[in-house]
């Protein structure tokens, strides 16, 4: 069956980088860039809410994957509330992603700021451009065609927390992204939120010519909280019923979105059971798959480092938490861009081998 032209692309070895063939003519379900020529993988990091660790994680992934020796920027995009600098050990004293917004000619990539580590450079937030928790969709336009065309391998976006519909489109710059949570269920319902606005936010601006579709998902949005929620499977009966070419339109964006899911702060590989269930209950509620993608343990040396106001990842270490990034890193690295088949099953083997199985140093060397 043919895929619809607005859908995302189909995954390849370079689908998570910022599709340069998408415009406002051809796809409206996810932040569309100019046609530009760009080499970078653009990796966003979302969460349901504050708390679990988000920005923390970000800086890890993004210095792991420069100390494997690929050329990386990490954004600050918690428009805001920016505090990604702090983690690096930089005073906020540099102009960045606000000032490219606001400033008519700017150029994004002359605002990154060196840090200690090689190969890692960073773009700080709106620190200097107050009152902008939310952006424009030109201005959404004007950001993602300045991270499209940025030097690097990898671009790592430290979303804000929650589901902001400036999150949301950020976060949907790409067909894949990484939500962190916690294994507790006030996080859980939070990330269920997040999932829901993404969900509907995809569905209205991928058919958003369309009156039919506008109207049943604005009555959905007005249904009383005494109602039960509707899941998404029944909304693509009922599309499908009354339109099955527009039905099969809303499942391909559905289909499309398949975000790899992070918990962090274990305790035990038991926590990961966790994953398992969280993944069942979006694919029954929300119909979206997710990845298990890493279980990142408690580590309170990072604690301290970031209570202290110390750079969080300034030297290598070999805590748990460390080794479970590198890793992480090294698997992004390597698999990002493709399909991972039993990744719950290798993701549990490993937990257990850090664990249990001849601790951080066996587990650095066994390849997931």
């Amino acid at each position: 069956m043919r895929t619809p032209t607005f859908t995302l692309a189909a995954p390849s070895q370079h689908s998570d980088r910022v599709d340069p063939s998408i415009s406002p003519a051809r796809s409206d379900s996810h932040l569309p860039v100019d046609p530009a020529v760009t080499s970078a993988t653009v990796i966003p990091i979302a969460s349901g809410k504050g708390g679990v660790g988000k920005s923390v994680f970000a800086v890890g992934l993004a210095a792991a994957l420069a100390r494997l020796g690929r050329k990386t920027v990490l954004i600050d995009l918690d428009f805001g509330a920016p505090n990604t600098h702090s983690l690096l050990g930089i005073r906020n004293e540099h102009p960045g992603v606000g000032d490219f917004l606001r400033v008519r000619g700017s150029d994004l990539a002359s605002l990154r700021v060196e840090t200690s580590i090689t190969d890692l450079t960073f773009l700080p937030g709106d620190g200097h451009s107050p009152l902008m928790p939310s952006i424009t969709y030109a201005e959404k336009l004007k950001l993602g065609r300045a991270i499209a065309a940025l030097p690097a391998e990898f671009v790592v976006l430290d979303l804000g927390g929650g589901s902001a519909t400036t999150t949301l489109d950020l976060f949907s710059m790409v067909p894949r992204g990484i939500l962190l949570t916690v294994p507790e269920l006030p996080t859980f319902m939070n990330l269920m939120a997040f999932l829901r606005n993404l969900v509907f936010r995809r569905i209205e601006r991928g058919v958003r010519g369309n009156l039919f579709l506008r109207e049943y998902m604005r009555n959905l949005r007005g249904r009383s909280i005494h109602e039960e929620t509707v899941r998404v499977s029944e909304i693509l009966e009922h599309v499908h019923t009354e339109d099955p070419v527009l039905g099969e339109r809303v499942a391909e964006i559905i289909r499309s979105i398949r975000p790899r899911l992070i918990l962090n702060f274990g305790t035990d590989p038991g926590e990961l059971s966790w994953l398992m269930r969280a993944a069942s209950v979006v694919r029954e509620r929300l119909s979206v798959q997710l990845d298990s993608f890493g279980f990142l343990p408690i580590d309170p040396e990072l604690i301290r480092a970031i209570r202290q106001a110390r750079p969080v990842f300034d030297t290598p270490h070999d805590g748990v938490a460390a080794i479970a990034i590198r890793r992480l890193a090294d698997r992004v690295a390597r698999l990002w861009g493709t399909d991972l088949e039993n990744c719950f099953e290798r993701l549990v083997a490993d937990t257990h081998l850090v664990f249990e199985g001849g601790g951080p140093a066996a587990a650095a060397r066994r390849d997931l």
